[in-house]
């Protein structure tokens, strides 16, 4: 594919037509920055004249170590002006995940602190599969359900072909040019996608500054935003924040969700919250290998898919990679015309490969009419004497109770039968152990002894990663 124009031209595009419109905002309840299309391409351009001196070039590699808001806009474009290429990471990482991450590409550099300092961790050189064609690029860091860190280089630059950044898909689904998105997701993780292509639509990004579900539900209302990417575990806090009231949502146009499943009583809630039509479900990897998605009333006819292949294909394969029958689970698979081995900083594992498809590991059935429902993945299944348990089905039994509001499903060491289900439940209310009696009941009755958890905890809050995956180990 060949790309013609860059986040950068189309960032400058914008700020030449509404030079004093703000491009990114940042509130809090008592304190807000903000910043202008034209003070955004001049404060950029000038940080890349810095980040030049001080040695990048275009092809280098920068972690942006910094936290949401508008530093964090002003030296990604500066590094992008340069050519660079940006892996964003928590401005929180302990010097042990720093220094894993910096030592895998040359210098080590990082951008960090309320200046937008350049530094080097060190003086090595590194090689990567990164071109240094001046295209503006970037590395996602995956792994946060178990703990180890791969670096995937991004298999599409920064750049658009001459029909622009809206795909006829996403014009479809009421995404548009110079609408008001938020992005209250980490920018390390789902939210750096979500905001930098708003800015290449020439969004206007507003950011909470903090975490709080009331500032969010505020922000919604006061700043009458049109589109929100979110997850299952932010929707479910908003949800219950909310009051169900109407009104805070009544600005927007399109809600995609990503990450993890979302629980059955949480999707429902914002279907009574939203026209069911603005509501999208996406199923993606970082490996980039295919997306499937679903609109909100699609999903309340086949509720529990992650909806249908989009401009790509996918498949379903027994373990000798046999396309099963409609409704029979096997290992998802998927292509598009961009799908390939994934390119990693420092080494990463090969994805399973059948006839051109890709796998990430996620075990699933799809219906007759292409839905695609998923059950676990491969390395998730709990062996219970011999009999494999996906987390999945025993959670979607649990989160059915009114007061459970997340669940996290493991396994647990038995000296008997190898692993046991290990249940930890999070609450909206009501008496925890009434609540564990009333869970252990309605596991007994709806699943297999195999699948029943041994123990089930009430807990604080399950622990999930920054992007709203559950962890599934410790």
């Amino acid at each position: 594919m060949k790309h013609s124009i860059s986040v950068c031209e189309l960032v400058a595009k914008t700020a030449a037509d509404r030079p004093q419109e703000p491009a990114v905002t940042v509130r809090g309840f008592t304190a807000a920055d903000e910043i202008t299309w034209s003070a955004l391409v001049a404060e950029s351009g000038e940080r890349a004249k810095v980040y030049r001196r001080n040695g990048l070039r275009a092809g280098d590699v920068v972690a942006v170590a910094l936290p949401s808001g508008v530093g964090h806009v002003v030296a990604t474009l500066a590094l992008w002006e340069v050519g660079a290429t940006v892996l964003p990471v928590d401005h929180r990482w302990p010097a042990a995940v720093r220094s894993n991450i910096t030592g895998r590409y040359s210098r080590g550099w990082v951008v960090e602190g309320d200046d937008l300092g350049l530094s080097a961790a060190h003086r090595r050189e590194v090689p990567t599969p990164i071109p240094a064609d001046g295209l503006p690029r970037s590395v996602s860091l995956s792994g946060g359900t178990t703990g180890i860190s791969k670096l995937v280089i991004r298999n599409r630059p920064w750049a658009y072909t001459e029909s622009g950044p809206l795909s006829p898909a996403e014009q479809e689904r009421g995404l548009g040019y110079g609408q008001t998105q938020i992005v209250g997701l980490p920018l390390y993780h789902a939210g750096f996608g979500a905001l930098y292509h708003g800015l290449a639509l020439g969004h206007r990004i507003v950011i909470p500054g903090n975490a709080s579900p009331k500032l969010f539900l505020e922000l919604l209302e006061s700043e009458r935003v049109q589109v929100m990417r979110t997850v299952p575990a932010q929707m479910g806090t908003l949800l219950t924040a909310s009051g169900m009231d109407r009104r805070r949502f009544s600005s927007l146009e399109l809600v995609v969700h990503t990450a993890s499943r979302c629980p059955e009583p949480v999707k429902r809630g914002w279907l009574e919250l939203i026209e069911p039509a603005r509501v999208y479900e996406e199923y993606g990897s970082v490996e980039r290998i295919g997306t499937l998605s679903i609109r909100g009333d699609e999903w309340l006819e086949h509720p529990g898919s992650v909806g249908r292949p989009i401009h790509c294909s996918a498949r379903i394969l027994d373990e000798c990679r046999r396309e099963v029958p409609a409704g029979t689970a096997g290992e998802l698979f998927m292509t598009d015309e961009n799908a390939a081995q994934p390119a990693y900083l420092g080494v990463g594992p090969e994805l399973a490969e059948a006839a051109g498809h890709f796998s990430v590991g996620d075990l699933a059935w799809m219906d007759a009419e292409g839905y695609v429902s998923l059950i676990g993945r491969k390395d998730d299944a709990i062996n219970v004497g011999g009999v494999k348990v996906f987390p999945r089905d025993v959670e979607r039994v649990l989160e059915r109770h009114s007061a459970v509001r997340d669940v996290r499903i493991r396994a647990l060491p038995d000296p008997a039968l190898g692993e046991v289900v290990y249940a930890e439940v999070s609450l909206y209310d009501g008496d925890p152990e009434q609540v564990r009696a009333e869970l252990m009941r309605g596991c007994r009755a709806e699943l297999s002894r195999a699948q029943t958890p041994r123990i089930i905890d009430i807990v604080a809050d399950v622990r999930r990663t920054a992007s709203g995956k559950l962890r599934r180990r410790d």
